[in-house]
């Protein structure tokens, strides 16, 4: 799955650290369809950050000007169960 930290996150941001050195953590993969769709998350599974992948970019925004996130690839540990990948999609 590629993921994108929020607007503002460093290669150097704590929660980047972490996903660069997963050693000891567990993560866990939420998401949100749509904010038109409610409040309602879905949980998707524990993944482990393909390091390699992982890169800071500067993204635009909406005032012309543009701010880094950074972008990297998560392998789930189990597959995503098929109606929810669906679903989600």
């Amino acid at each position: 799955m590629h993921w994108v930290s929020k607007a503002g996150r460093k290669l150097t941001s704590p929660e980047i650290q972490i996903m660069k050195e997963p050693k000891g953590w567990t993560i866990h993969v939420f998401v949100k369809r749509s904010d038109d769709e409610g409040i309602d998350f879905y949980y998707l599974g524990e993944v482990m950050p393909k390091i390699e992948t992982i890169n800071q970019v500067d993204k635009p925004t909406d005032d012309g000007k543009s701010k880094s996130v950074v972008e990297m690839e998560l392998k789930f540990k189990e597959p995503i169960e098929n109606k929810l990948f669906k679903y989600l999609r």
